[in-house]
């Protein structure tokens, strides 16, 4: 419950920010995907760290990931990880 009352915290004081500088509403919605993009690769580094990875090999997969949200949709990556680990099994 904390989390989502600092997000919701959060988007308001951007909203209040941005509409106090003249900023235009677009522009938040870019902010807040550009935090949750952050807190995937927190959570990816964080994860391979604990698997072992060198840091070369962690700088590596963010990169990638930079790369896949340029082109890649959320659904579309959802959609195709699923594929690909339902293969495994």
């Amino acid at each position: 419950m904390k989390k989502r009352i600092k997000v919701a915290l959060g988007t308001s004081v951007i909203k209040a920010l941005c509409f106090a500088q003249n900023i235009p509403a677009d522009f938040v919605k870019e902010i807040r995907q550009y935090m949750n993009h952050n807190h995937v690769i927190g959570y990816a580094t964080l994860a391979l760290k604990n698997l072992g990875y060198s840091q070369d090999e962690i700088w590596k997969v963010i990169h990638e990931m930079h790369s896949l949200f340029d082109f890649k949709s959320e659904e579309e990556a959802a959609e195709q990880a699923e594929d690909f680990l339902q293969e495994r099994q």
